[in-house]
């Protein structure tokens, strides 16, 4: 699947379908899974209505991953 941000909002598309769109205020956290103090090169996003989605960079880098959640971070303030 990919993330998309159009129009201020945050749209997770996958196989041609939306998987879920969230408005900056609709998204509670946008962090990297870090498990005993380790980066995973994995993140999370939880959304206000309780629903968490995780997802992986291609490369699963935490250098990567955390690249990609502030990119994301910066595109929906």
């Amino acid at each position: 699947g990919r993330l998309v941000v159009v129009s201020s909002q945050l749209r997770y598309e996958q196989d041609g379908k939306v998987g879920f769109t969230a408005k900056p205020s609709d998204i509670q956290e946008i962090a990297p899974n870090v498990f005993f103090g380790l980066n995973t090169g994995t993140f999370h996003i939880i959304l206000n209505s309780g629903k968490t989605y995780n997802f992986v960079s291609t490369s699963l880098t935490p250098a990567d991953t955390s690249a990609m959640v502030e990119s994301l971070r910066s595109a929906l303030k």
